[in-house]
């Protein structure tokens, strides 16, 4: 009997064990990502997600629309815990069309940075149970960095909204100004372009469609994302100026008739997708 006891209070003890040296215990979390500029001393709010972790899985609650690092990088980063579960290593690319974490190379195209994170001991912040936390900084470019802060939510966020989105390339043209277009675009080289699609979730029939031109700060208002995704309304965010090199249009460097071509283009794409309700597209600018 006391052997019995013995054993129990020894599988007891070891799960304790086990629960204590986890890099992060299960529950629920706040992701929080910004990007540390080292020349100009600053720090620069990218984006936080609800996550919920158990074992090793994470599963992603919700995920808002931000400026900076853009949910799809966020979510198919690669997160692997190690066996043991005492260490947690992030990595991937910024896989999206967001402004911030481009850099240009020397011949001036735009780049993407790698991205590292490693989670272990040493890196937690707070081992207190309701106010779990770690940080970690991954190099970036430029001597910048890019800085996670996981931290235990006891709170449950307001939705469930993703801002996730299908990445479509299509062809466009790039007229300078409308006199270029007095033989319709057959006097035009053809250029690709590419927008975000971003559907409702649990699609269960067609959905209407909003196609949007953003301004020259070069991306749409972000809360119109899940306002639309609310309503059960699909949005096509075309990208006239990433699309073609430049992060803002501040000089005018991508015509109004290119953008609008662009829109055009796009309702021919859009229009033959399954999901979407072709009698029920618009366009919505800012």
């Amino acid at each position: 009997m006391k052997l019995i006891i013995v054993i129990i209070l020894g599988l007891l003890s070891s799960g304790a064990l086990g629960n204590a040296i986890k890099i992060i215990p299960d529950g629920n979390y706040e992701f929080r990502w910004n990007i540390n500029y080292s020349q100009e001393g600053k720090v620069e709010f990218l984006a936080t997600d609800y996550v919920e972790i158990t074992n090793n899985n994470i599963n992603f609650i919700h995920m808002p629309c931000y400026k900076g690092l853009n949910a799809n990088s966020r979510y198919n980063f690669n997160y692997k815990f190690s066996e043991d579960l005492t260490s947690l290593e992030i990595t991937g690319k910024d896989v999206g069309v967001n402004n911030n974490l481009y850099i240009k190379n020397d011949a001036g195209d735009l780049e993407i940075a790698d991205i590292l994170l490693r989670f272990t001991s040493e890196n937690i912040k707070n081992n207190d149970q309701d106010f779990y936390q770690l940080k970690a900084t991954s190099n970036y470019v430029f001597d910048d960095e890019i800085t996670l802060t996981i931290t235990r939510n006891l709170m449950k966020p307001l939705s469930n909204y993703k801002c996730l989105y299908e990445k479509i390339d299509f062809e466009s043209a790039t007229p300078q100004n409308a006199s270029e277009l007095n033989n319709g675009l057959s006097g035009l080289d053809k250029t690709n372009v590419f927008g975000r699609l971003f559907l409702p979730e649990n699609i269960e029939q067609k959905v209407p469609l909003v196609v949007t031109v953003h301004p020259s700060m070069g991306f749409t208002q972000l809360d119109y994302f899940e306002w639309l995704s609310d309503l059960g309304v699909a949005v096509f965010d075309i990208q006239p100026y990433l699309s073609r090199g430049f992060e803002n249009q501040w000089f005018y460097k991508v015509s109004e008739e290119a953008a609008t071509i662009d829109a055009y283009k796009a309702l021919d794409v859009l229009s033959k997708d399954p999901r979407i309700d072709k009698n029920k597209i618009i366009l919505l600018g800012w």
